[in-house]
C-alpha cells in the first residue's frame, strides 16, 4: 500500500512527485559544484576517449576504485576498448545505483557515462 505521507499528500491535492523535494534541491546544488568540475574535464578532453580515460579519476567520487591507465597504455584501439569496459563497471549509472551510490555519485555517473560512451563510439567509428 501507500505510506502515510504519500496518502496525506494525495488528499491535500499536491501533485508533487515523491522524492522530488530535497533530492531535487541537492541535484541543483551538485549541478553547480560537481557539474562545473565535469564541464572543465569535458572542455580539457574535447571528446578524446584516450585523455578522458586517463583523467577519469579526476571527476569521480572518493574511493571510486578506478585505476586510470596512462596515455601510453591507450595507444592501440584494443587497449582503449579494454579500458572502456573496465570503466563501465564503475561509472555505469545502473551499477552505481545497484551499489547504493549516493546522490553525488549517481549525478557524476549520469553525466560522465554519457560523455565517455559517446567518445568511445566516435573512436570506434574512426579506428575500428
Amino acid at each position: 500500500g501507500r505510506g502515510a505521507a504519500e496518502v496525506e499528500r494525495l488528499q491535500g491535492g499536491e501533485r508533487r512527485v515523491v522524492g522530488g523535494g530535497a533530492g531535487s534541491a541537492r541535484r541543483r546544488e551538485l549541478k553547480g559544484v560537481i557539474g562545473g568540475k565535469i564541464d572543465e574535464w569535458l572542455r580539457q578532453n574535447q571528446g578524446n576517449i584516450r585523455t578522458m580515460r586517463a583523467k577519469l579519476g579526476d571527476v569521480l567520487w572518493e574511493n571510486h576504485g578506478y585505476k586510470s591507465p596512462g596515455l601510453n597504455d591507450l595507444i592501440e584501439a584494443n587497449a582503449v576498448k579494454k579500458a572502456y569496459h573496465k570503466a563501465l563497471i564503475i561509472i555505469h549509472p545502473d551499477k552505481v545505483r545497484q551499489k547504493g551510490g549516493s546522490t553525488d555519485q549517481c549525478y557524476i555517473a549520469d553525466r560522465v557515462f554519457d560523455q565517455v560512451r559517446d567518445a568511445y563510439k566516435a573512436m570506434c567509428e574512426k579506428e575500428m
